[in-house]
């Protein structure tokens, strides 16, 4: 797709698309046999027109994320203040009465309708709020779970969603909902700050939860660069960083911008044109509207258009063939062979049962495994926790002079080393136990997917024995061509397989490893690891005798025993949560094999049921079957040239 056709040119693209697939939809309706495709095109369409693209901002405290997302508007829409301002993620979704949706947390609630001069009630953290040891818990028992705020915004009209997120590393809860959101988004953008430079905690972030995904889609803003602008030195300071940190992360410099988001912010405000361009913030619209229309874009058209291709090509070429063949065939020999192939058309379908319970076993296989190293790195980081409290040098005279400074001196050493050792883990033990997994899927997957379509072009040669049955390339296999029936999987989420199944099956499952792997990881981030305020909050400050080692060493002992705690006290919910993201990444790979099983078998049983009901009805109903078939064919060819075009539109190089 050319990049400068721009976010315009691929949603025009996408509505020709849409359209084609309603109209192959359509035509394999009237197909005996093509009622199962039809439904998936459908259901590919919806798909297609509904997916909305979500570019999603993140950044720690004080960075101006939301300042950013309203210069992206254009209005001080979204409340941004000094102190910690959102709470809970908030979509910005466009609709030309503005209002904003509040989403609870007991799904069993309907939805909240209010006003926009209420949303800084619902979204901004009050005063006193903001602390993980605050005695009150309002936010972390928010009954709020995602404010939607729908507004005439231009940016938002076509299907694009803004989603402005609590700040990073101030808050365990509010980092939490933040890191839950990743998987969902489209695009990233992290905010930096020229005044903040660029913190530990900040590579972190990028290292540790971005660190398994495509940077590509990920975009460097250094916000308040007006406040570095008249400083050279600071300025070649900040792009040596980016040189440094940024650039050896992403590949490339084209996805770090420097920008005042209050200066573009009022800019827009008072038609401030050349404010705007000081600002910084044009050349990143430029460039996230390119990556809108060419590389997400592209991806969204792919697998629809793979699934349209791919039931055009099968039609004309065995579909439509085989029904003409039926038809022409006497009445008594098309019943004879029915009848003689209803065994083996019921064994396709314990096939396809067995198929997926198989998928079910390894899918539980891995819970076990998975959470029995999640078990394991427990254990171990307790005995670790133990031997390496030991080595954190504080001083007699420190803990005298600051209880408080000490305990946290402690707990900060100890976080960090828990950290570490997490990530091993998921690199080591956790990668290996997913890694296995997927060979033995893709094995148990190969195997019954070659016995399933043997019987099923068996019975398709002994129902039509004039139609040659097309086994495909040799290097295809045969997962691949179970699969391509619905146009591969496919798997979403910032830098996953985002093609699914066009990298071939083994391709698709290491993608479905590596996504489940990360989401969880996410998982342990979000709940299995305290933090160290948590851990701070259980230990007494006062009544200690100071001015003795043995001080020292009960301070490091409590704390120790304090992150224990916290350890343990996670555990249990963090296994129950890796169990739902397995199970819900493993349910998008039994969904897709499902739904492509049920097309083979009503590509067989399905038609020929539909011939005989022709065949018994008399001479005129088959020859006007034969009327209908010609047709169809004659529309699918057509179609097939429409596809074409739209093929090379989006086959021609992304942006590099």
């Amino acid at each position: 797709m050319n990049d400068s056709r721009g976010f315009e040119a691929f949603l025009a693209t996408r509505e020709r698309l849409a359209g084609c697939l309603t109209e192959v939809g359509t035509v394999l309706g009237t197909v005996g046999g093509g009622g199962e495709r039809a439904k998936q095109l459908g259901d590919a369409r919806g798909n297609l027109v509904q997916d909305a693209f979500r570019l999603m901002v993140v950044g720690e405290f004080k960075r101006g994320k939301s300042t950013l997302v309203n210069s992206l508007l254009g209005k001080d829409v979204l409340p941004a203040r000094v102190a910690p301002c959102t709470a809970i993620i908030t979509e910005v979704r466009y609709a030309e009465q503005p209002h904003a949706v509040l989403h609870y947390n007991d799904s069993a609630k309907a939805p909240a309708v209010v006003g926009v001069d209420e949303l800084r009630k619902y979204v901004v953290i009050e005063d006193g709020d903001d602390s993980d040891d605050d005695p009150s818990g309002r936010i972390s028992q928010s009954p709020y779970s995602l404010m939607e705020l729908h507004y005439p915004l231009p940016l938002c009209k076509n299907n694009v969603q803004i989603v402005d997120s609590p700040g990073l590393n101030e808050h365990k809860t509010r980092t939490k909902v933040a890191l839950d959101f990743l998987s969902k988004a489209d695009a990233l953008v992290l905010v930096l700050s020229c005044q903040q430079a660029l913190s530990q905690s900040e590579l972190a972030f990028i290292d540790d939860q971005l660190g398994g995904r495509n940077l590509r889609h990920v975009f460097f803003i250094w916000n308040h660069f007006d406040a570095i602008v008249d400083s050279p030195d600071d300025i070649d300071d900040i792009r040596k960083r980016s040189k440094r940190y940024l650039e050896p992360r992403v590949g490339t410099n084209a996805r770090i911008f420097y920008v005042s988001a209050r200066t573009a912010l009022v800019g827009k405000k008072n038609g401030d044109h050349a404010a705007l361009e000081r600002s910084g913030l044009v050349p990143f619209e430029t460039a996230l509207e390119r990556f809108l229309a060419t590389e997400r874009g592209r991806v969204k058209l792919l697998t629809p258009l793979r699934m349209a291709e791919t039931a055009v090509r099968e039609a004309v070429t065995e579909l439509i063939p085989r029904s003409e063949a039926m038809l022409a065939q006497p009445l008594d020999k098309l019943l004879k062979a029915y009848e003689e192939q209803r065994p083996r058309l019921e064994e396709v379908e314990r096939q396809r049962e067995r198929l997926l319970r198989s998928v079910e076993r390894r899918r539980d296989a891995l819970i076990r495994e998975a959470t029995a190293s999640y078990q394991r790195f427990v254990s171990d980081a307790e005995l670790g926790i133990r031997a390496e409290v030991a080595k954190v040098d504080v001083g007699t005279w420190d803990a005298i002079v600051s209880r408080r400074s000490a305990n946290q001196q402690i707990a900060q050493h100890l976080q960090g080393w828990l950290d570490k050792r997490c990530k091993e883990w998921q690199d080591g033990d956790l990668a290996r136990v997913f890694d296995s997994h997927a060979k033995d899927l893709e094995a148990d997957i190969e195997a019954q997917s070659r016995d399933f379509l043997a019987n099923v072009d068996d019975v398709r040669r002994a129902l039509a024995p004039s139609v040659a049955v097309v086994d495909g390339e040799q290097d295809v296999s045969n997962a691949n061509r179970v699969l391509a029936a619905v146009g591969g999987l496919f798997l979403g989420g910032v830098g996953s397989a985002i093609e699914g199944a066009s990298t071939g099956f083994k391709g698709m499952l290491g993608g479905l490893a590596l996504n489940t792997a990360v989401a969880v990881g996410l998982v342990v981030a979000g709940f299995g690891l305290p933090v160290v305020l948590p851990v701070l909050a259980a230990v007494g400050i006062a009544r200690t005798v100071m001015g003795t080692k043995s001080t020292v060493d009960r301070m490091r002992a409590q704390v120790a025993n304090n992150l224990i705690g916290e350890l343990r006290k996670n555990a249990p919910d963090t296994a129950a949560r890796i169990t739902s993201q397995i199970t819900e990444e493993f349910g998008k790979l039994q969904n897709s094999l499902d739904a492509s099983l049920r097309i083979h078998i009503d590509e067989v049983a399905g038609q020929v049921q539909s011939i005989l009901k022709e065949k018994q009805q008399g001479e005129a109903h088959m020859r006007n079957e034969q009327q209908r078939l010609a047709a169809a064919r004659q529309s699918l060819v057509a179609a097939a040239k429409q596809l074409e075009a739209i093929r090379n539109e989006i086959d021609t190089p992304a942006e590099a």
